[in-house]
């Protein structure tokens, strides 16, 4: 159904930089961690997001609105678009209908589950 999607804090700061690069020069990468470095995301709590907080202070000060939500959209949870093909896919299938989509869901997972049996019959997929 869809491929397993492992979190790691730095595909988010690899995905930001590739963004940043794309839609904002060369330079501006460059200027965003000068004399911070790149934020941490593992150890910022040890320092109170301090460089996380200066880096954002300074692209909210380098981007215009629309650039940044580009950027902060593409970038919020570290997952590239590809990944969610399989989801695109089976909501085109269902014709966009979301009640469809997650019923299909829901009963692909539970009839993998050991409580299939007794549940099943909660959900019909047409």
């Amino acid at each position: 159904m869809s491929e397993v999607i492992e979190y790691k804090s730095e595909i988010i700061i690899n995905t930001l930089k590739s963004e940043v690069l794309t839609n904002m020069g060369n330079h501006t990468w460059d200027t965003l961690t000068d004399g911070i470095g790149i934020p941490d995301i593992n150890s910022e709590s040890k320092c109170d997001f301090s460089t996380m907080r200066e880096f954002m202070r300074r692209f909210d000060g380098m981007a215009d609105t629309a650039t940044a939500k580009k950027i902060l959209t593409r970038v919020r949870h570290g997952l590239k678009r590809s990944q969610f093909n399989w989801a695109r896919e089976k909501f085109d299938k269902c014709g966009s209908n979301i009640d469809t989509f997650i019923r299909i869901i829901t009963w692909r997972m539970l009839k993998h589950s050991p409580v299939y049996a007794i549940q099943a019959e909660i959900f019909t997929v047409s």
